[in-house]
């Protein structure tokens, strides 16, 4: 058969947004020749930081910035890629909340037969009729998944059909508000005209991302710092026991750093990042890094005492994964790695190891196109979604 090389076919064209507690950021992702999505474009808009905090004035910042990062997806990012002809050509819009905008319930299930029983489909459906979550008029349910499964204590991906004489099983519900997700649907909607919808909360996506990554990794912390909050998640035996949100991230420092210094929010994190660059000499920042170590200290303090009834006789595995949407990597492993963090708010006993999840340290998330920013989240949920449609 004669096959016409004039033609092309345009690879499916997805959009990713990424809803932080103090930024919004969104990328076009297409498929690749290889077994990774590729993005040809990102972008991200920070809250200006305030000093004082005010919840209301936040959440409107916040839809201010994710209406920017629409536009500047549909007016820069598809109009500057010339193999898209419009925006309507968006096949999917795929969204990602991290805290304060989700909410979770964990459901961790054990079960024992007399004998051994074939895992159905019928099985799981008895076990989710039996525990049935109502969900409230202000609630939208976005996530309803099994998280893992151990059958006889083996965690394995498939369940269906094998048999089993013990199983354990964890499930995770996602939601965020009514009001929110009619909100945001109806504004990608009027933007892009999508054939699908997704939403998803960042714990799920990235653990699904780790478990995908590191799959022989049963056992480990997760911490995800954003600008408002730091999430903490214990995954122990692949099973996620417990996620807990602390009410401070990356903008404490930054908030004390302008209130000190009056350094333009612009500059602060590429200062940061000077402060730990082991070339550069370090005396000319000494004040500057003795009073960001006194921040930390007071960080570390705070979330100490604030985990001090978390996770209560359980063992914390000494590995962390560590996510998030800044470049201030150095500066944030100094925190994990401090003996008071790692001992008294972990519970970890030695150091432990650290896997920082972006771009730079697992190239096979993604790919990019030249000269695009890589955004340490955008890549994560672009893989997510890959593996979705896989």
């Amino acid at each position: 058969m004669f096959i016409s090389r004039n033609k092309k076919i345009s690879p499916k064209l997805k959009i990713v947004l990424d809803f932080r507690s103090a930024s919004v950021g969104g990328a076009i992702v297409i498929e690749s020749k290889e077994d990774r999505p590729k993005v040809i474009y990102t972008k991200r808009h920070y809250v200006e930081t305030e000093m004082s905090f005010d919840q209301n004035v936040f959440i409107k910042k916040l839809i201010k910035s994710f209406d920017l990062v629409l536009k500047d997806i549909k007016e820069i990012g598809i109009k500057n890629n010339s193999k898209y002809q419009s925006e309507n050509s968006v096949s999917e819009v795929f969204c990602c909340f991290s805290s304060p905008w989700y909410k979770l319930k964990l459901k961790n299930f054990n079960f024992t037969q007399d004998k051994k029983t074939k895992f159905t489909e019928k099985t799981l459906k008895n076990l989710l009729d039996k525990n049935n979550t109502e969900i409230t008029s202000k609630e939208c349910l976005i996530e309803n998944k099994i998280l893992s499964v151990s059958l006889n204590d083996y965690e394995i991906s498939n369940p269906f059909g094998k048999y089993f004489e013990k199983a354990k099983i964890s499930f995770y519900e996602g939601y965020i508000s009514k009001k929110l997700s009619d909100l945001i649907i109806k504004k990608i909607e009027d933007a892009f005209l999508p054939k699908k919808i997704s939403l998803n909360s960042h714990p799920f996506v990235i653990l699904s991302v780790i478990k995908n990554t590191f799959p022989s990794t049963d056992s480990f912390v997760l911490i995800d710092i954003g600008g408002e909050t730091t999430d903490l998640s214990l995954y122990k035996n692949s099973v996620l026991k417990s996620v807990v949100t602390f009410p401070k991230g990356n903008n404490f420092f930054i908030r004390e750093l302008i209130k000190k210094y009056k350094i333009e929010q612009k500059q602060i994190f590429s200062e940061i990042e000077l402060f730990y660059d082991k070339n550069m000499n370090q005396e000319a920042f000494s004040e500057k890094i003795n009073f960001l170590n006194s921040l930390k200290d007071q960080y570390i303090s705070e979330i100490s005492k604030f985990m001090e009834k978390k996770w209560i006789n359980e063992i914390t595995p000494g590995i962390i994964f560590l996510t998030t949407d800044l470049q201030i990597s150095e500066f944030t492993q100094s925190i994990l790695k401090s003996k008071d963090f790692y001992f008294k708010t972990l519970k970890i006993n030695s150091e432990p190891i650290i896997h920082i999840i972006n771009q730079k340290n697992i190239p096979d998330l993604c790919l990019y196109q030249d000269d695009i920013n890589k955004d340490p989240l955008i890549s994560i949920i672009a893989n997510f979604s890959n593996f979705l449609d896989n």
